[in-house]
């Protein structure tokens, strides 16, 4: 049987490529309501505040889905179809997508991704989405001509050429993204050509504006993209750019033609945050263990198990597939070996779950639970897939009550939401909402600031050594600003999340002995704290404070000379000093002083609902040799979550 292969790894839910095949082979599924008790009926509970005034209504919601980078971490405050997500990624409601049922899922810093909820578990759709962050970064201003490359700066897999006389408005802000192919939502849609072809690489080219706005090409334009040989392309790769509202890959007609020395050359219509490069697909084997399928990045160590026995799962289905075309049934060998790896994939999610008690771990779990149903298996392990994630959304419940910050009030209403969904405790969900309903008097505003650092083609302090990779590094800070509605008092929280590739500079000499340099840092979280004021009008809030978490940047050196009598290259010396309590840019800057506050930020946005904006600094520390970039691109996005306070109009 041959089909689309799938690539498999770090979080990628591809439920969507069930739909067809549960039609195709006639499993149905029970609603979860016959598998778990409703909310409070497992424990005899009778419901917190009887005889007190009725507290809002809580229902499980129609579509649940989680937000997460590629390496599983929560993405805050990401919109679904203007729903915004709480800063653990969560979002719920009466999702509405596009005509074919794809939800456009945003957040800044990272390329705009589509999903399409999955099989309802009970009255509730599931979905998990993994949004991409753009990798690569250029202003483009009038008269310029620059160049975007895509992927690892030291590396790349394809180059695209603009000049100012390529967009529609100037200055604009180029932004490109190359997926790992495991986070693209609609893999496995079809071409509109009809073919059989597979996804090969897939891109996001977009450009914007200083306040974010999109910027299309200009009339009659096309982007120039260059493909290196490294891209790993067919002879022939058709492009295609995904259409979410028809839910097609729309084929651009002879969009590539070949280059040199393996190069492709292609014109791109249109900026797209997904386009796609195809190429003929593989065979699938119907022996277990021996299917074929696309290689992908290596998810992290703790997710491998859990993707590995996802990917058996979703190939074995497909050999299941063929089967009940052929014969109109499954055999019992494939019913039995079902059983065994859908076993094998919720062993894999617990163990996941075990260690990463938060979105992700509930993700794993209800994703896992969701296979179990969609197969037709056993149903006591979806049953008891659910009740570990509802152990998870307990516990952190019972934090939130312990909170006394009011900005925290959308997730203690997400929390009692899959407490329902799950069939939580009734009393925990009573109590996230009498709490709710007490902290009435707040003003919220929520926001997020993506600091991106751009990283230098060569190192500082006149060395003509080459860039030999280049890690990205990144700051993603999550602002809540809540504010008491009688007294005017602001407190703010920034959570900084740092990520600090290693990037490497260096130069083989006649001998082919390696000298090179080194720019890394210890990933992490950082909290940050501030004050301040806000009376609906006017915001007047104080320097960033570190109250949490601090980070470390190392720079090393490694030198080599050539041994004559050894003949061969010797080290003379490796060293990492570090630079400790790095915090944030928005802190102590680049050299002292932070290149814009939060203070300036909100004032460029007075009186608007929802304030974005963004900005270049430049590293006037640059020759210390600390971060290897000459400057950064700042961008900013906050808006009023809940209005306690007048707004300027």
């Amino acid at each position: 049987m041959t089909m689309r292969s799938t690539p498999w790894s770090s979080g990628k839910t591809t439920f969507v490529t069930f739909v067809a095949m549960m039609s195709a082979i006639s499993l149905s599924c029970n609603a979860l309501s016959g598998l778990l008790p409703t909310a409070g009926e497992e424990a005899g509970e009778q419901g917190a505040g009887q005889g007190a005034a009725p507290l809002e209504a809580v229902e499980a919601p129609a579509v649940l889905g989680f937000v997460l980078d590629p390496d599983g971490a929560p993405v805050a405050y990401a919109s679904v179809e203007g729903e915004i997500a709480d800063s653990n990624g969560a979002v719920s409601g009466d999702l509405i997508g596009s005509a074919s049922g794809w939800l456009e899922v945003s957040a800044l810093g990272y390329a705009t991704g589509y999903v399409k909820p999955g099989k309802a578990i009970g009255e509730t759709a599931f979905f998990e989405a993994r949004l991409t962050p753009f990798d690569s970064l250029q202003p483009l201003q009038a008269g310029e001509e620059v160049v975007l490359r895509l992927g690892d700066a030291a590396a790349p897999v394809g180059e695209i050429s603009l000049t100012g006389d390529d967009v529609s408005a100037l200055p604009a802000n180029l932004k490109a993204a190359v997926y790992d192919l495991v986070d693209v939502g609609p893999y496995p849609v079809d071409l509109d050509s009809g073919e059989a072809l597979e996804l090969k690489l897939a891109i996001a080219v977009v450009a914007s504006s200083d306040q974010l706005e999109p910027v299309p090409l200009a009339s009659g334009k096309t982007l120039a993209l260059k493909l290196a040989a490294n891209a790993s392309l067919p002879e022939d790769p058709v492009m295609a750019i995904f259409d979410a509202e028809k839910g097609v890959w729309e084929v651009q007609a002879d969009a590539c033609t070949p280059g040199e020395e393996g190069a492709f050359l292609c014109a791109v219509p249109r900026f797209s945050p997904l386009v796609g490069f195809f190429g003929p697909g593989e065979e699938v084997s119907r022996v277990p263990g021996l299917a074929k399928h696309l290689p992908a990045q290596d998810p992290t160590d703790d997710d491998q198990a859990y993707q590995d026995a996802k990917t058996d799962v979703e190939v074995w289905a497909y050999v299941g597939q063929g089967q009940a075309e052929r014969t109109g049934e499954m055999s019992a060998e494939w019913n039995a070996e079902m059983a065994n790896r859908i076993g094998k994939l919720a062993d894999a999610a617990e163990a996941y779950a075990a260690t990463h008690s938060d979105t992700s771990g509930i993700s794993h779990l209800l994703g896992a639970a969701q296979l179990a149903l969609m197969t037709g298996m056993d149903p006591a392990i979806a049953d008891k897939l659910m009740k570990d994630a509802r152990a998870i959304v307990e516990a952190a419940a019972e934090a939130l009550l312990e909170e006394s910050d009011c900005g925290r009030i959308g997730e203690m209403l997400l929390a009692a939401q899959q407490l329902m969904l799950l069939g939580g405790s009734q009393a925990i969900i009573d109590a996230l909402m009498q709490k709710k309903e007490n902290l009435f008097d707040c003003d919220i505003w929520l926001g997020t600031i993506s600091v991106w650092f751009m990283i230098s083609s060569s190192p500082p302090g006149g060395l003509d050594w080459a860039l030999e990779s280049g890690g990205s590094w990144f700051e993603n800070h999550t602002v809540t600003m809540t504010t008491n509605i009688q007294t005017y008092v602001l407190t703010g929280e920034d959570v900084v999340k740092l990520d600090f590739g290693e990037v490497k500079y260096g130069e083989y000499d006649r001998h082919g002995c390696h000298n090179y340099v080194t720019h890394a840092g210890q990933g992490g979280s950082v909290t940050l704290k501030f004050d301040g004021r806000y009376d609906g009008y006017t915001f007047t809030v104080g320097d960033l404070q570190p109250e949490g978490g601090t980070a470390s940047i190392t720079y090393g050196a490694h030198g080599e000379r050539y041994d004559s009598l050894a003949e061969k290259c010797v080290e003379i010396g490796d060293v990492k000093p570090s630079a400790p309590n790095y915090s944030s840019v928005l802190v102590h800057g680049f050299s002292g002083s932070p290149p814009i506050t939060i203070q300036e930020m909100l004032e460029r946005g007075a009186g608007r609902e929802y304030m974005r904006g963004s900005e270049y600094a430049s590293n006037n520390a640059y020759e210390l040799g600390i971060i290897p970039a000459e400057k950064a691109y700042i961008q900013w996005s906050f808006f009023h979550q809940k209005k306690g306070l007048p707004v300027k109009q």
